[in-house]
């Protein structure tokens, strides 16, 4: 879990997010953008794991 939540918050997604604020004003936004990220980050690891048995 604190992987996938390191990966979201690092980098591009920062920047996603940062750019999700800037276009809407809206810290829901920039949030919901935030959240996606790290969702489909445990998504692809889930699927990676299932992928190695």
């Amino acid at each position: 879990m604190s992987g996938s939540f390191i990966r979201a918050t690092s980098g591009l997604v920062v920047a996603d997010s940062l750019l999700a604020f800037q276009l809407t004003g809206s810290l829901l936004h920039a949030a919901s953008t935030l959240l996606g990220h790290v969702m489909s980050g445990l998504s692809s690891t889930r699927q990676g794991e299932t992928a190695d048995v």
